[in-house]
C-alpha cells in the first residue's frame, strides 16, 4: 500500500529512522527504492545503515559539562533503551 503511494509520487529513496521496540521489518517492495537504515533497529531487509557516533557525541558532551564547571555529571537511561543500543551512551560515559 505505503509502497505503492510513494511510487506514483516518483519517491525513489527511503530513509527508514529507528523503528519502535519489537517492531524489526518494514513491509515495502523494496526492489522499487534506493534504501538506507539510520541505526540498527532494522532487521529485515538487511540495508547499508548509518549511525551516530555515540561515543563521540557522549564525550563531547561531558567535555561541554565540564568546560561549565560540572564536575560529577550522572547519566541515566532506561535499560531498555541501552540494551537496544548496545550499551554505547554507557561506554561513551565511561570512557
Amino acid at each position: 500500500a505505503i509502497g505503492r503511494v510513494l511510487r506514483a509520487r516518483g519517491i525513489q529513496g527511503v530513509v527508514v529512522g529507528s523503528l519502535p521496540e519489537g517492531m524489526e521489518r518494514v513491509a515495502l517492495a523494496w526492489e522499487h527504492f534506493a534504501a538506507v537504515a539510520l541505526g540498527p533497529s532494522l532487521r529485515e531487509p538487511r540495508l547499508h545503515t548509518v549511525m551516530v557516533d555515540t561515543d563521540g557525541a557522549v564525550r563531547a558532551t561531558l567535555t561541554g559539562l565540564a568546560a561549565h564547571g560540572f564536575a560529577r555529571p550522572g547519566l541515566c537511561l532506561p535499560r531498555a533503551a541501552e540494551l537496544r543500543n548496545r550499551s554505547l551512551h554507557t561506554a561513551g560515559f565511561l570512557s
